[in-house]
Parts: structure tokens; C-alpha cells; sequence
């Protein structure tokens, strides 16, 4: 399984996040059969959680898989920044965009506080 760490995607403190104009675009490429796995920061204790921005299509060439982190070992403040790991399972080749987006889910129409757009290429 590969991992990539993401740390500039999102701030410590949510509220006083500055987003670029345009978000960031990660390629991804992942085999048939094989896992990859991609690193957000976030900080679940505020509310605010990545996920996909639109349902995610049954017909993509991948499964998506997400898991909440944890705070790092030892952690005892609330509001410790933490992990959480996208992760891409090829299923057939080709290609699909998904956009993410970091936010509250319940805050519905306020613009999200990050996002990225992942551009999954599944090969042989």
C-alpha cells in the first residue's frame, strides 16, 4: 500500500483558513487490484471532515475507501490535529476525477473550508 502525506492541505485552525482561488489537483495512479492511499490533514474534533463532494458513481474504476484518523499517540488536547486516509482499490482501468472537500456537513451551502481534486488513473 502506498501513502502519500498531504500536510499544506488544510490549517490547524479551521476558521481562519485562506484557500488558493483554485484547488490543489493530486494525480493518483493506482494498478488493478492494488490499494493507494492518500494522507489529509483535518481535525475532526471541530466538526470538519473531507469527503467527496458529489455521490460517489458505482461506475468508477475504483472503490473508494475512507478512513477518520486519530490524533497522534499521546495526544491530550481536543482539537489536535490528525490524519485521515483516502484510499483508491483499482477495479477496472481507466479514469475519474473526485473532488474533495473539507467542511462541516451539516453547514449546507457554506462554502467549504479546503478541497482537492484527486485525478485517478487506474492502469493494468
Amino acid at each position: 500500500m502506498k501513502s502519500i502525506l498531504l500536510t499544506a492541505l488544510c490549517a490547524l485552525s479551521v476558521p481562519a483558513v485562506v484557500q488558493a482561488a483554485e484547488p490543489e489537483t493530486i494525480p493518483v495512479e493506482v494498478p488493478v487490484g492494488e490499494t493507494t492511499c492518500v494522507m489529509l490533514a483535518g481535525n475532526p474534533s471541530t466538526g470538519y471532515c473531507w469527503y467527496p463532494e458529489k455521490k460517489f458513481p458505482k461506475d468508477a474504476p475504483y472503490k473508494l475507501l475512507i478512513r477518520n484518523g486519530k490524533a497522534p499517540e499521546g495526544a491530550k488536547l481536543v482539537g489536535t490535529p490528525s490524519q485521515m486516509m483516502v484510499c483508491f482499490k483499482g477495479v477496472r482501468p481507466g479514469s475519474h476525477t473526485l473532488r474533495m472537500i473539507y467542511a462541516r456537513p451539516w453547514e449546507k451551502g457554506k462554502k467549504p473550508a479546503n478541497e482537492v481534486i484527486f485525478e485517478v488513473r487506474v492502469t493494468e
